[in-house]
């Protein structure tokens, strides 16, 4: 299963078609495992309920398209030697839940993916 992104869904969503309730979707950011620009829809994956819903770009308030390799968020559209260089970048950066989170906020705020924050050096 190939997660192609994440989306925040907005607390007025339509989960008609949707598994689970629409509490267990709504006002939630979770992974996308398809972000359908041409029909301006989304295939979303609930994975700690383990329901799938469908759902319209009307209904989600803020959404970013990556690539997700093990536990890193990557940018999207990669070929396997370009996801392979940006892991290795990875390698040296401390790369957890909290990180994960910080990217994945970073880049719905932007709507795009961004995880440039990770790689800043600090000034001593």
């Amino acid at each position: 299963m190939r997660i192609e992104g994440y989306a925040h869904i907005s607390r007025k969503a339509d989960c008609n078609y949707a598994l689970l309730t629409p509490e267990d979707w709504r006002g939630k950011i979770l992974p996308a495992m398809e972000l359908n620009d041409s029909t301006e829809s989304a295939l979303m994956l609930h994975s700690e309920l383990a329901g799938m819903g469908m759902f319209d770009y009307k209904d989600i308030l803020m959404k970013f398209k990556c690539t997700v390799v093990g536990e890193y968020i990557l940018p999207p559209n990669l070929t396997f030697e370009q996801e392979m260089i940006e892991l290795s970048k990875r390698q040296d950066i401390p790369y957890g839940k909290f990180e994960r989170a910080l990217v994945i906020s970073q880049s719905l705020i932007g709507g795009v993916f961004n995880d440039s924050f990770l790689f800043k050096k600090k000034n001593n």
